[in-house]
C-alpha cells in the first residue's frame, strides 16, 4: 500500500470514472474556481470510519470519497441534457462495481450513494451552466 492511500486511491477512482466518461480533467483536490473547465471530475477524500470488519481478524479502515461529475450545459433543453447525464451514471456505476479493489488500492470498496447536481441560475431567465452527478465511494484498507 503507497504512504498516502487516500491520494492513491483518489487517483484511481478518478482515473476508472474518467475512462468510463472520456473526461480528461481529473481533481484530486477541493476547487471552487468559477471558471473551472468543463467537462471535469472531482474525486475527493470526504472522510473515515473505522468499523469492525466483516473479515473476521483483520481490522479495517474505510475512506469515504465524493466524485462528482460536472458537464457544461450546452444550450439544449435540460430533458435532453438530463437523458445524457442518467445514461452516463449508468456507465459509472457498472465501472466502479466492476472494480471493486480500485484496481488494488484497496481490500474493498463500493459505491453507497450519489445525487443529481444542476447549477441553477438566480434569474429564471438564465440556463444552468453546468449538470452533474455525485457518486459516494467508500474504500477500505487494512489498518497497519
Amino acid at each position: 500500500m503507497d504512504a498516502n492511500p487516500i491520494k492513491t486511491i483518489a487517483v484511481a477512482l478518478g482515473a476508472i470514472v474518467a475512462e468510463v466518461t472520456g473526461i480528461e480533467k481529473v481533481y484530486t483536490y477541493p476547487v471552487w474556481e468559477i471558471g473551472r473547465s468543463l467537462p471535469c471530475l472531482t474525486s475527493i477524500y470526504s472522510g473515515l470510519s473505522n468499523e469492525p470488519s466483516a473479515l473476521g481478524n483483520v481490522d479495517m479502515l474505510t475512506y469515504k470519497f465524493e466524485c462528482t461529475l460536472y458537464f457544461a450545459f450546452e444550450g439544449r433543453d435540460v430533458e435532453s441534457q438530463w437523458d445524457d447525464m442518467t445514461t452516463i451514471v449508468e456507465g459509472v456505476v457498472e465501472a466502479i462495481h466492476d472494480h471493486v479493489g480500485l484496481d488494488s488500492t484497496c481490500l474493498l470498496s463500493g459505491l453507497t450513494s450519489g445525487r443529481p447536481v444542476i447549477e441553477v441560475p438566480n434569474n429564471p431567465q438564465l440556463k444552468p451552466r453546468w449538470i452533474g452527478h455525485t457518486f459516494t465511494v467508500d474504500a477500505s484498507i487494512e489498518k497497519v
